[in-house]
């Protein structure tokens, strides 16, 4: 495979996960979001006298990069310097954590070091909600806030579920596109790993939609209201209203 295709890849993998993002985005789409990048990196593990030792990082940094800049411009209005940090610095860690993944494959030479694509990624955002670099905004189990629905089962796993959720759906689906590609591959396994991809992604949503709609409110209800200002925070917060002209204008 010519590098242009493996920077092609890696770009679209940065496209699908920021067409999958919150708030206009359509979450099915992170499950076939790392897919290209775990393309990129078996032809890497494959090829290994073709590339260099960090081959892997940069195509990585690349699809993450681009994916932190695409979900993350708005801080631009904020500071300019700010998103140029948070996208650099995100993006290195989130590629670092994936070449992390390469590197472990190539020294265990086993099917079975794909676990670590699922323990490093994990591990990041767990690192990446518990400093004061915290930045949990592209976090995966994120990814379906417009769509709760889908994943009423949070609530026994937490965010960490959908991560997770992600993760084996891109795998699945990784080894289900290679298995139908090699024509060497017993055909029978093929078809399973398809059936193990569907399974995959929508038994948790069917298990959901169970939960979202057998659902029944108990105990006392209450209305509540929360209120967002819309006052600028560098000329009016804190110097050009007072206290009480800010609680008048949430009333």
């Amino acid at each position: 495979m010519k590098r242009k295709y493996l920077f092609l890849l890696s770009i679209v993998s940065a496209f699908l996960l920021w067409l999958s993002w919150p708030e206009r985005g359509f979450p099915l789409l992170l499950f076939f979001g790392f897919v290209p990048l775990l393309i990129v990196e078996d032809h890497i593990y494959q090829n290994p006298g073709k590339f260099k030792r960090l081959a892997f990082f940069r195509y990585s940094f690349l699809a993450m990069f681009i994916w932190n800049a695409l979900t993350t411009y708005w801080i631009y209005f904020s500071t300019g310097f700010g998103v140029v940090m948070a996208v650099f610095f995100n993006a290195i860690f989130m590629a670092t954590a994936l070449s992390l993944f390469h590197f472990a494959r190539k020294k265990l030479n086993h099917s079975s070091a794909y676990i670590g694509f699922i323990i490093f990624w994990i591990t990041y955002e767990h690192l990446h909600l518990d400093w004061d670099l915290s930045w949990p905004w592209l976090n995966l189990g994120n990814g379906f806030a417009s769509y709760p629905q889908w994943i009423q089962w949070y609530e026994y796993t937490g965010t960490f579920g959908g991560t997770l959720w992600v993760l084996l759906g891109n795998l699945v689906i990784f080894k289900t596109i290679k298995a139908y590609i090699k024509p060497q591959i017993n055909k029978k396994n093929s078809k399973l790993l398809a059936v193990a991809s569907i399974s995959t992604i929508f038994i948790p949503i069917v298990i959901s939609l169970f939960i979202w709609h057998t659902y029944e409110q108990k105990g006392t209800t209450a209305n509540v209201v929360v209120v967002q200002p819309n006052i600028d925070p560098y000329n009016e917060k804190f110097d050009g209203l007072s206290s009480e002209q800010q609680i008048a204008k949430f009333l």
